[in-house]
């Protein structure tokens, strides 16, 4: 496709589809005609640093400022670790009293908190554990619950802080590891209970 040059002032430029020179009000004696290989280096070269200056094009590689990169790996890190924290406060609780895990997806969290308002929990209240079994919720059951959610997001804000600390000393922030120092969560506990349970089967 054959393209011609328009020269503008302070090196800048602006190429021009000869097919569609008709369309622009400029001075045809003062374009410069561009072969296919000049145009194709120009694709492969150009970015917003060049210019055309003296009858040709000077091409600058841009400079990469390595502490934006950088800022920019660490943004990213943070997100993941922010997203981790939120995937470990909604995976679940253990109240020890019951020996269970109790939900803590938003929708739960919403349950407990509309039980503590009330006066009184109703009687018999049966409630579904993440193991799909069921136990009797009263007062003491729901305090217990309460706190345990509040110290696990706690110590979960906590562990997120230190990572990002941690890894915004970290020379390659993409290569650090943030991976410990979370609660658990029943998916794991449920995991390393099959582990356990096939292991004892196979003695």
């Amino acid at each position: 496709m054959p393209y011609l040059i328009n020269p503008l002032e302070n090196g800048k430029f602006e190429l021009i589809d000869e097919h569609f020179i008709h369309l622009y009000d400029v001075d045809k004696d003062t374009l410069i005609s561009m072969s296919d290989k000049e145009y194709q280096i120009h694709q492969t070269r150009a970015n917003h640093l060049t210019t055309f200056e003296n009858g040709e094009f000077v091409y600058r590689d841009e400079v990469v400022d390595e502490k934006i990169i950088k800022k920019q790996q660490q943004d990213s890190i943070w997100e993941s670790i922010k997203q981790k924290r939120h995937t470990i406060t909604r995976g679940g609780v253990y109240v020890k009293s019951v020996k269970k895990w109790f939900h803590t997806d938003d929708s739960s969290r919403t349950q407990y908190l509309a039980l503590q308002i009330l006066p009184e929990i109703p009687p018999d209240l049966m409630w579904k554990t993440m193991d799909n079994t069921f136990v009797k919720m009263d007062k003491a059951l729901l305090t217990e619950l309460a706190m345990t959610i509040l110290q696990a997001e706690q110590a979960n804000f906590a562990n997120a802080e230190r990572h990002r600390a941690k890894m915004l000393q970290a020379d390659n922030p993409l290569e650090y590891d943030y991976s410990d120092g979370w609660s658990g969560v029943y998916e794991q506990a449920a995991s390393q209970a099959t582990e356990e349970l096939k292991d004892m089967r196979n003695e």
